[in-house]
Parts: structure tokens; sequence; C-alpha cells
């Protein structure tokens, strides 16, 4: 519903499978649907851009975009 209703849509979420800890049942259940949305919305997205320390590296561009 939201990208329906909005001409520029920017969700900003983390990676949680980068710090290398291994948690508690409850947090690793958190991490794995975390993970799940994040993928749903890459896959709906007509861009994918993800910030490693400051540097944006283009995942999934737009049609026409390099």
């Amino acid at each position: 519903r939201l990208k329906e209703n909005s001409a520029h849509l920017v969700i900003v979420t983390l990676d949680v499978f980068e710090d290398g800890i291994h948690y508690d049942e409850e947090t690793e259940c958190f991490r794995r649907i975390l993970a799940d949305v994040n993928r749903q919305l890459a896959e709906m997205a007509d861009r994918v851009t993800r910030v490693i320390y400051g540097i944006p590296v283009t995942i999934k561009a737009c049609r026409g975009e390099d």
C-alpha cells in the first residue's frame, strides 16, 4: 500500500547477519523474519542500494540504469 500511495518511497533497513554472532532462539527468529521481509521488499523494489561503510553499492537498478 505504501508504494501505491507514494511517488517516491525509500525504506532503510538493517543487514542483521553481518556481525557473525549467534543469538538466543528468539533473536534468531527475529533475524530470519527481518531477512525474509528484506528479501520481499527487494523483489518489489525498483532499485536496491546497499551502503557499505558509507559507499553505495547498487544491487538492483531501474531499467535503463547502470
